[in-house]
Protein backbone atom coordinates (compact mmCIF):
# COMPACT_ATOMS: atom_id res chain seq x y z
CA UNK A 1 0.00 0.00 0.00
CA UNK A 2 2.92 2.37 0.66
CA UNK A 3 4.18 1.98 -2.91
CA UNK A 4 1.13 3.53 -4.57
CA UNK A 5 0.12 2.08 -7.92
CA UNK A 6 2.89 -0.25 -9.11
CA UNK A 7 3.35 -3.57 -10.85
CA UNK A 8 5.48 -6.20 -9.09
CA UNK A 9 7.21 -9.10 -10.89
CA UNK A 10 9.35 -12.03 -9.77
CA UNK A 11 12.52 -12.35 -11.84
CA UNK A 12 14.93 -15.30 -11.59
CA UNK A 13 18.16 -16.32 -13.31
CA UNK A 14 18.62 -20.10 -13.51
CA UNK A 15 19.46 -23.07 -15.73
CA UNK A 16 18.84 -26.82 -15.85
CA UNK A 17 21.84 -29.05 -16.47
CA UNK A 18 19.36 -31.93 -16.73
CA UNK A 19 15.60 -32.05 -16.29
CA UNK A 20 13.76 -28.87 -15.28
CA UNK A 21 14.34 -26.18 -12.65
CA UNK A 22 11.55 -24.28 -10.90
CA UNK A 23 11.08 -21.08 -8.88
CA UNK A 24 8.06 -19.52 -7.19
CA UNK A 25 7.22 -16.78 -4.71
CA UNK A 26 5.86 -18.14 -1.43
CA UNK A 27 3.73 -16.24 1.10
CA UNK A 28 5.20 -17.53 4.40
CA UNK A 29 2.55 -15.76 6.50
CA UNK A 30 -0.34 -17.73 4.98
CA UNK A 31 1.64 -20.77 3.68
CA UNK A 32 0.54 -20.17 0.08
CA UNK A 33 2.23 -19.90 -3.31
CA UNK A 34 1.59 -16.46 -4.83
CA UNK A 35 -0.72 -16.86 -7.83
CA UNK A 36 1.04 -16.68 -11.23
CA UNK A 37 4.52 -16.66 -9.66
CA UNK A 38 5.63 -20.16 -10.74
CA UNK A 39 8.46 -20.17 -13.30
CA UNK A 40 10.38 -23.05 -14.88
CA UNK A 41 12.88 -23.84 -17.59
CA UNK A 42 14.67 -26.82 -19.10
CA UNK A 43 17.23 -24.58 -20.85
CA UNK A 44 20.84 -25.64 -20.29
CA UNK A 45 22.12 -22.06 -20.51
CA UNK A 46 21.36 -19.45 -17.86
CA UNK A 47 17.95 -17.97 -18.55
CA UNK A 48 16.26 -14.90 -17.09
CA UNK A 49 12.56 -15.53 -16.44
CA UNK A 50 9.95 -13.00 -15.29
CA UNK A 51 6.46 -13.69 -13.95
CA UNK A 52 3.34 -11.80 -14.93
CA UNK A 53 2.42 -8.93 -12.57
CA UNK A 54 1.84 -10.27 -9.05
CA UNK A 55 -0.54 -9.14 -6.32
CA UNK A 56 1.18 -8.89 -2.94
CA UNK A 57 -0.49 -7.99 0.35
CA UNK A 58 0.67 -5.52 3.02
CA UNK A 59 1.90 -7.10 6.24
CA UNK A 60 2.76 -10.48 4.67
CA UNK A 61 6.22 -12.09 4.44
CA UNK A 62 7.44 -13.64 1.19
CA UNK A 63 10.37 -15.77 0.07
CA UNK A 64 11.48 -17.33 -3.18
CA UNK A 65 11.50 -21.12 -3.36
CA UNK A 66 13.66 -23.06 -5.83
CA UNK A 67 13.37 -26.72 -6.85
CA UNK A 68 14.73 -29.04 -9.52
CA UNK A 69 13.70 -32.22 -11.25
CA UNK A 70 17.16 -33.35 -12.28
CA UNK A 71 20.06 -30.94 -11.81
CA UNK A 72 20.43 -27.20 -12.17
CA UNK A 73 21.76 -23.93 -10.83
CA UNK A 74 20.09 -20.81 -9.47
CA UNK A 75 22.04 -17.55 -9.55
CA UNK A 76 19.46 -15.23 -8.08
CA UNK A 77 15.98 -13.89 -7.73
CA UNK A 78 14.54 -10.44 -7.20
CA UNK A 79 11.29 -8.56 -7.14
CA UNK A 80 10.96 -5.94 -9.85
CA UNK A 81 8.79 -2.92 -8.97
CA UNK A 82 7.62 -0.81 -11.94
Amino acid sequence: ANWGTVSIYLEVFMRATSGTVYAQLYNTTDSLVVASSSLNTAASTFTRLRSPALTLTNGKSYRVQFAKDGAGEFLGAKLIVV
